[in-house]
């Protein structure tokens, strides 16, 4: 059975409706979907987004790359806020790649130190080979 199907088996004709309204709503408004959503989860303000994008030049704090270059789903995705989880404090903006990796190994050190060690020793073997 497909994905969809399974969501929509029990559900009412007036949920469905719901679910289809709130999609084109979000297509229809997706800056300002995004200014809430930033403002609901970390009290960033669309300002504040503004302005750190600015001070950060349009790019990703830790890979440099350009917004533009940040594609996401054949569409040009924006930057997104890293935060601290246990504090809820946001510390930059960073593309889509290095949001996902940043979340991967900041929960465990010792294995993103072991998987640095391993790029570092076998970079080098390939390049002097």
């Amino acid at each position: 059975m497909s994905r969809i199907r399974a969501q929509t088996d029990n559900v009412s004709e007036k949920t469905l409706k719901r679910r289809k309204y709130r999609r084109q709503y979000y297509h229809k408004n997706k800056d300002k979907c995004r200014a809430n959503m930033h403002k609901y989860n970390y009290g960033l303000m669309e300002s504040d987004y503004s302005r750190m994008s600015l001070s950060q030049g349009g790019k990703c704090f830790l890979c440099q790359k350009p917004a533009e270059d940040n594609v996401k789903r054949g569409h040009i995705a924006r930057l997104l806020p890293d935060h601290n989880h246990e504090t809820g404090e946001v510390r930059s903006l960073l593309c889509n790649r290095c949001n996902i990796v940043l979340g991967m190994i900041e929960t465990n050190m010792p294995i993103a130190e072991k998987m640095m060690s391993y790029l570092k020793h076998n970079n080098y073997k390939a390049l002097h080979a």
